[in-house]
């Protein structure tokens, strides 16, 4: 990955998940930016808590950004602007978020991935598969040929996407759900978790149970 040591924006959930991983492959990580002040100056998994994200000076080069802010889907909607905006808010700065992508991951030949994307543990993407800027392929996804996912989209753990899907931006598709072969989803659609989705989904639209 990369020379510099890492800063993670967030102190969540993500956070850790991506702290294992940067561990795991031995990479070096500075410290946590969060937006919770209750935090700073603890731990987090041996990773210190330096400062309040947007206050904190981050030299661009100095170190690498990776977005370690999550979301917390509901009927109001998948939570995934807080994500957009970290991301938003760093790239005027003239960073790049880092990809991390977990070193257990499938990913085949010919899979496309912008920026700042995460692939986490066991996931397997297929070939032709394209996924846009800061989305993140959680633990055991699976995405099959030629889907298109699209920015600060988050797959959720063991969801199946299968053949020839399309996801739109800031999309939440909850655990374990599956979309099948040729279905398009949104933008800032929740699909529920365990939801078998057979038929297109349109734009803002919560799926539930």
């Amino acid at each position: 990955m990369a020379d510099l040591p890492y800063i993670i924006i967030g102190g969540g959930g993500h956070t850790r998940v991506l702290l294992g991983v940067l561990r795991l492959m031995g990479e070096e990580v500075q410290g946590i930016l969060t937006q919770d002040d209750s935090i700073v100056g603890n731990s987090i998994m041996d990773a210190i808590v330096l400062g309040i994200d947007g206050k904190y000076t981050v030299e661009k080069d100095q170190y690498e950004l990776i977005n370690g802010v999550g979301n917390s889907a509901s009927r109001k909607g998948s939570g995934l602007e807080i994500r957009a905006a970290a991301t938003a808010r760093y790239e005027a700065l003239g960073f790049e978020c880092a990809n991390v992508i977990a070193p257990n991951a499938n990913i085949m030949p010919e899979v496309k991935l912008a920026a700042g994307v995460h692939v986490m543990a066991g996931a397997t993407l297929q070939p032709l598969v394209k996924v846009g800027k800061g989305s993140i392929i959680n633990t055991n996804a699976s995405i099959d040929h030629d889907v298109i996912i699209g920015e600060h989209t988050h797959i959720a753990p063991g969801a199946v996407l299968c053949g020839n899907v399309q996801v739109g931006d800031l999309t939440h598709i909850g655990a374990g759900a599956i979309i099948i072969q040729g279905i398009k989803v949104g933008h800032k659609c929740v699909i529920g978790a365990g939801v078998v989705v057979n038929k297109d989904v349109a734009d803002g639209t919560v799926v539930t149970l």
